[in-house]
């Protein structure tokens, strides 16, 4: 008898619960900011990346908070006044010869949006890569 009283209580109260009103689907606007936050690099290895990555922020003014080479992550930050512009950075291998490398920031508690910050971000980051992978020649002695 207390097994079946048990059984209906636990019924009962599993019958209260409501589904979560977050939804994990991604709106058309996430798939479009996501577009212009990620570039696909060809001929370039992952570790070559990340140090292209941190190199490119730096000399966007950020300082490095953090990064792993395992992850491909890496975190920087900078401050507009008093209000901090934090990235994250990850480099993702999508094949032997090609990475992908995503950029999300956040100015205070806003989300980036603006696709302006991030083209700037991956010009500087593909003239890095290009001068990473060609070293200028050496000046012969005089």
């Amino acid at each position: 008898m207390r097994i079946i009283a048990l059984s209906m209580l636990l019924a009962s109260i599993a019958g209260c619960v409501s589904e979560p009103s977050v939804s994990l689907q991604m709106d058309q606007s996430a798939v479009e900011t996501r577009s212009y936050q990620s570039r696909t690099f060809d001929d370039v290895d992952k570790t070559v990346a990340l140090q292209a990555v941190m190199q490119t922020l730096q000399d966007l003014g950020f300082v490095i908070k953090s990064g792993d080479a395992r992850l491909g992550l890496v975190t920087a930050s900078r401050y507009d006044g008093v209000i901090e512009l934090a990235v994250t950075a990850t480099v993702r291998e999508n094949s032997s010869t090609s990475v992908e490398v995503r950029l999300n920031a956040n100015f205070g508690l806003q989300r980036v949006d603006d696709p302006e910050p991030y083209r700037d971000f991956f010009a500087a980051l593909t003239q890095s890569l290009f001068l990473s992978t060609n070293p200028a020649p050496a000046k012969p002695a005089a």
